[in-house]
């Protein structure tokens, strides 16, 4: 615990000494930039962080970047070493005289049983949504997530040693005696913990959670609870309730919170919600407490005409006259079911009654450095484009503003098509679309969507935007971007897995290319 809380007060000093002093994350040397370079910032191996590791063919589990490994490999450590060291064993121990394996035996059940049950209520706290220490240390919620998954795993190997050991302590004084634990409550439901452990482990495996997320997110709850529980009967009578109790409160402050955030933000508003192209667009006003639209958030929303529970992340786009809009694409589960709903509608739209809870989402620090280039893979473009926007707007003398979008069909510029042609108009953004599903060059028209009563002070003159039907070479993009930049330059992807981890090896393999520092930021939705 002292080891998460020795790294989250490193990161609390940094993100505030950058919140005082924007200009020094813009600041490198020559030791920063191989650090960085070699170190910290790219894939842990293979050149692949969102995508998964796969193991014969399934895909089993996301791995770190070298920070993220680097962070988890102390963290390993501390615990191996906490495994193996300071066993007192004594020829004339009351309980086992002469007996060292014994007393081995267990010592090192205990241990690990106190080692496992320590980490739950942080365990859970790494995995909420509202996890008040990404708003202490900046860290990004799937950076948390990733934690959250490998202390689950090591934790869970504690747990296994615990019981091992104890079932292993009670073997050698004879099966009586074995049976005789048996017969106590806290005992089986300890064996209880440890089962419903290893059944979390497994559903929750990337396979299982990725492409089945809303069942897996129901039984993973369902499970979690009844392990709760388990801890609770095993320990009431043992000690270590403070344990127990941490982790309920815990869970319960995630959840209270969720609630108002939905009663405050919007509590059964009325949405629009259509198809436009390949993606869903949502608009909605939200209650009484309206809260500042910022680039990167995101809210989760659930329609009372679905299954009222389930909810689903959809991206802030724009506000646009005192509405919040949205888009999504449609994937498994919940989106997949709006959006066969909304194609069974007249003019495939409706309007619904809906939960807004949020918002959620960091904002990446890209406004200090002197070269900014966002990439947008597909739907990503809903996390860019209101970074462009913001950085438009502020309008700071010699900045240079790249913004690359790139998808597999041209459908999606449709329902983007208002901010889009307003980015172009602006002429302070170096606009680059690509469209990888044919091979031609050509021009399309963007006209913003305005109405009558906005004519008047928006040039509703069309947008001639150039599209191009070739797929960019991403790596070359950013280190050409890179060559060419005069001073810092932070590169914003939010995208396919391909798409984010070859933008993180481009960047990588050119952090120390550039006269300043070269950042990397990444949105990858990485909750599942």
């Amino acid at each position: 615990m002292i080891y998460w809380a020795g790294l989250m007060f490193i990161s609390f000093c940094w993100k505030m000494l950058v919140t005082v002093c924007p200009r020094v994350a813009t600041q490198t040397s020559t030791l920063g930039d191989k650090i960085r370079k070699h170190l910290t910032l790219p894939a842990l191996f293979n050149g692949e962080h969102t995508a998964p590791f796969s193991v014969f063919g399934f895909d089993y589990a996301l791995m770190p970047s070298r920070g993220e490994g680097l962070v988890l490999m102390g963290f390993f450590i501390i615990n191996f070493v906490c495994l193996f060291v300071d066993y007192n064993l004594d020829n004339n121990n009351v309980y086992w005289p002469d007996r060292k394996d014994i007393q081995l035996m267990r010592y090192m059940a205990d241990r690990t049983g106190i080692m496992a049950f320590v980490q739950t209520p942080f365990l859970i706290l790494f995995g909420g949504r509202n996890n008040f220490l990404i708003w202490l240390t900046g860290w990004s919620f799937q950076s948390f997530m990733l934690y959250h998954r490998w202390i689950a795993r090591v934790m869970y190997v504690n747990a296994v040693l615990h019981s091992v050991g104890y079932t292993a302590y009670g073997l050698v004084f004879g099966k009586e005696t074995f049976d005789s634990y048996w017969g106590d409550n806290y005992w089986r439901w300890g064996a209880v913990a440890t089962v419903i452990g290893g059944l979390i482990m497994l559903q929750a495996a990337y396979m299982f959670r990725h492409r089945w997320y809303e069942i897996f997110l129901i039984i993973h709850i369902a499970f979690v609870a009844v392990y709760i529980v388990g801890l609770w009967y095993h320990c009431v009578t043992l000690g270590w309730m403070e344990y127990v109790y941490a982790s309920i409160a815990v869970w319960a402050f995630d959840r209270l919170v969720r609630l108002i955030r939905i009663f405050a933000v919007g509590f059964n508003v009325v949405a629009d919600v259509r198809v436009i192209g390949d993606i869903m667009q949502l608009e909605v006003r939200p209650g009484f407490f309206k809260p500042a639209a910022k680039p990167g958030q995101y809210y989760y929303i659930y329609v009372a005409k679905l299954k009222f529970w389930e909810n689903h992340p959809f991206s802030l786009v724009e506000v646009r006259d005192g509405k919040y809009v949205f888009v999504a694409k449609p994937m498994d589960g919940m989106t997949n079911k709006l959006w066969n709903y909304l194609e069974s509608q007249p003019q495939r739209s409706a309007e619904m009654r809906v939960g807004l809870e949020g918002p959620y989402g960091e904002k990446f620090l890209v406004e200090p450095f002197d070269t900014v280039l966002l990439i947008a893979g597909g739907i990503g473009i809903s996390a860019m484009v209101n970074y462009a926007k913001t950085l438009a707007a502020k309008k700071r003398e010699g900045q240079h503003i790249i913004l690359y979008w790139i998808m597999r069909s041209d459908n999606s510029l449709e329902a983007l098509k208002r901010p889009m042609a307003e980015l172009k108009e602006s002429g302070l953004i170096e606009l680059h679309i690509h469209v990888t599903s044919s091979n031609e060059v050509e021009k399309i028209q963007l006209e913003p969507q305005t109405s009558d009563s906005e004519k008047n002070s928006f040039d509703s003159t069309p947008a001639l935007l150039s599209v191009n039907y070739v797929k960019p070479d991403i790596e070359e993009v950013i280190r050409q971007v890179i060559a060419d930049a005069n001073g810092s330059v932070a590169v914003a992807v939010c995208g396919s897995e391909s798409l984010n981890d070859a933008s993180r090896r481009a960047t990588a393999a050119n952090v120390d290319q550039a006269k300043k520092r070269v950042e990397y930021y990444e949105e990858a939705f990485a909750w599942a």
